[in-house]
């Protein structure tokens, strides 16, 4: 739950600062929920993946492909900010890109944690559970 009300937050806050970044000072607090919101985001996704990686018996290559995916992740948003700058599009366009990749985001969780919800409510066929 606490992922999901992250990423959100994240895309508001992130649409907001694009509509008062002449204000010096709410462009002051946007930039501390923004910072705010994108650590708090962390610790749940890393809960997630430890725990579906235990669940497959993988805990440890899932720690290490956790943290080369947050490196992916900041790579997309510095290139997704880049190239709205690029396009044109202004200084405060990439507010919208990192709006857009944290409501992605959101969108996935959620389809994982009712993928998550499914898979936990299937009947073990006998087979599998003598394995």
């Amino acid at each position: 739950m606490l992922l999901y009300v992250t990423l959100a937050t994240q895309a508001i806050v992130l649409l907001t600062f694009s509509y008062i970044a002449d204000s010096q000072i709410a462009s002051a607090i946007c930039i501390v929920l923004m910072a705010t919101f994108g650590f708090a985001t962390v610790a749940p996704i890393q809960r997630l993946v430890t725990d579906n990686a235990r669940a497959a018996g993988a805990p440890n290559l899932a720690s290490v492909v956790n943290i080369g995916l947050f490196n992916l992740g900041n790579a997309i948003g510095a290139w997704a900010g880049g190239a709205v700058i690029a396009g044109g599009f202004g200084y405060a366009t990439p507010d919208w890109a990192g709006a857009f990749l944290s409501a992605a985001a959101l969108v996935l969780a959620l389809v994982s944690g009712v993928i998550g919800r499914n898979d936990k409510q299937l009947p073990v066929p006998a087979s599998a559970a003598d394995t």
